[in-house]
């Protein structure tokens, strides 16, 4: 079956007697992209040489010829220009990586450079892809050196948690597994690893291979992660896979966070009633009406009727007393303390809401 009309249209007269119609003159749209085609092969056969002779290089450098009488002047020149690659220099001078600084952004950042010395650019072989080469060489190395570098504790634990994010390249997302190493005044991140999918048995072979690839079999005694099942399974949890991969027990450590969620999760069930969906209703709701709220004309949750008759004076001021006593005190996690202080400020805003038990 064919879809475009015009085609259609063709193979029919071409059935007609005669064969009606006629030759046209040149495709001047194939013959300008035939022309824009040849223009890019000769530019790049043009540069060739000079993408040849950076690449021989091991160091970004700016090449150019200089006479016998300012060679030394000339040498000290460009080496204020290379983009040096060992640790101590990278901290002296800040690299770019350091400062986060795109590879775009960082061809000009080197022009500029060459033109304060009084370099002409033209004779400079300075480009983005060649940049961008040595600068992921340059990570490559610089993370050999830090694991090489890196002292193993004999006793540790393990903490990972996956996150499905952003690619590097292109729109789609992957998920991402964070490894973290703590010991006794240790904290290590040593592993961001991409993974085909979060079951399991994925983040599991993830994990044992990076151990196996350090050396840290042996030293693993605890494993730290959140309470989903992804994680706590009894047949297909990281933490059980993890275990039988190494061939013994390991302690574990859940997360006291998310620990915590699932008792308040249970005591909101009693009186909300079970959720159908990943997101709670009454907040989803607050969350789209908030932009209605009148932020200005509003009471606190103690002046409404059904909060007082559900909490007295005697425990309200007990509650702010603990905030109180609390809020100075350092937290492991922000949220604790933003809590104690919407607690303590009395802003609570009430919405009136009804809800079916079942």
């Amino acid at each position: 079956m064919i879809a475009i009309p015009e085609d259609r249209d063709f193979l029919i007269k071409q059935r007609e007697p005669g064969r009606v119609g006629s030759m046209i003159s040149i495709d001047q749209c194939l013959a300008n992209k035939e022309k824009r085609k040849a223009q890019r092969l000769e530019e790049e056969n043009r540069r060739r040489p000079k993408y040849q002779r950076l690449e021989s290089s091991q160091e970004l450098s700016v090449d150019y010829d200089v006479s016998d009488e300012s060679k030394c002047e000339s040498e000290k020149s460009v080496e204020q220009l290379r983009i040096v690659s060992n640790t101590n220099e990278l901290k002296k001078k800040r690299g770019m990586d350091a400062g986060n600084m795109s590879t775009p952004l960082a061809i000009h950042f080197i022009i500029a450079t060459a033109k304060a010395l009084g370099h002409n650019i033209e004779d400079l072989v300075i480009n983005c892809t060649s940049l961008r080469k040595q600068r992921k060489e340059y990570r490559r190395r610089h993370g050999t050196e830090i694991i090489e570098n890196f002292k193993i504790p004999d006793t540790f634990v393990l903490h990972w948690d996956g996150k499905l994010l952003p690619a590097m390249a292109g729109k789609e997302k992957v998920e991402r597994l964070a490894i973290v190493l703590t010991a006794d005044n240790i904290e290590k991140l040593i592993s961001i690893a991409i993974i085909e999918c979060g079951t399991g048995e994925a983040i599991a072979q993830s994990i044992y291979n990076y151990l196996e690839k350090m050396n840290m079999i042996n030293s693993v005694e605890m494993v730290c992660f959140d309470t989903t099942a992804t994680n706590t399974g009894k047949r297909n949890g990281a933490g059980m896979l993890l275990e039988q991969k190494l061939k013994r027990s390991l302690l574990w450590l859940p997360c006291r966070h998310h620990i915590a969620e699932i008792i308040l999760r249970a005591v909101f069930e009693i009186y909300f009633g079970k959720s159908c969906g990943p997101e709670v209703a009454i907040f989803e709701r607050f969350s789209r009406e908030w932009n209605t709220f009148n932020l200005k004309d509003f009471s606190i949750g103690i002046m409404d009727e059904e909060v007082r008759r559900a909490i007295n004076a005697e425990e309200c001021e007990a509650n702010k007393e603990f905030c109180i006593k609390n809020i100075a005190k350092d937290h492991i996690r922000h949220d604790y303390k933003e809590l104690l202080q919407h607690l303590t400020s009395g802003k609570t805003y009430v919405m009136r809401t009804t809800h079916k038990r079942g």
